[in-house]
């Protein structure tokens, strides 16, 4: 038997196969980001369009529904909550 292929039955992983395998943990990570980049601003988009759309509504509407003003007491006690210490 040859020493490579000694090698090869010990288990080893070649340099090759190692930088092969750190590649492709660097572009799985990268293309997480994106994902999550483009996620961000999906939910941004939508978000937007939400607020647009409430506040295209008459006044009677926004009011009986409580828009904006039960909505920004919402997020203010949601951040109240997020920052408040343990």
């Amino acid at each position: 038997m040859s020493i490579c292929d000694e090698g090869y039955n010990k288990g080893e992983i070649g340099f090759s196969e190692r930088i092969a395998a750190s590649i492709n943990e660097h572009v799985h990570g990268l293309a997480r980001a994106v994902l999550n980049a483009r996620d961000s601003v999906i939910r941004n988009r939508r978000f937007h369009a939400t607020e647009s759309a409430l506040d295209s509504l008459p006044e009677g509407i926004r009011q009986d529904i409580g828009w904006p003003d039960l909505y920004e007491r919402q997020v203010q006690e949601c951040n109240e909550m997020k920052h408040r210490p343990n």
